[in-house]
């Protein structure tokens, strides 16, 4: 089970650092993005993810003269095998 964690790793755990990835822009809310990390930090063996910054993005795009546009979420974390 991975777990997200926004405030840092817990002093209590010993953790290894894995990787460091960016949840990909067209992902719609936190949650996509949550979500994403959790199952891209399988694949680095990894078991809690950090939350290190997050940002919202708004987009618009136009397509046969209709406009098109939202707010996306993106977030930065770190990925780490905590015991």
């Amino acid at each position: 089970m991975v777990r997200i964690e926004e405030n840092g790793i817990p002093s209590t755990k010993k953790c290894t650092y894995k990787a460091q990835m960016s949840c990909p822009q067209g992902l719609f809310v936190a949650n996509d993005c949550y979500d994403w990390h959790k199952k891209t930090a399988t694949k680095y063996d990894a078991n809690t993810v950090v939350i290190t910054s997050s940002r919202k993005v708004s987009t618009l795009s136009i397509a046969n003269n209709v406009a098109f546009g939202g707010e996306q979420t993106t977030s930065l974390a770190d990925y780490y095998d905590c015991k």
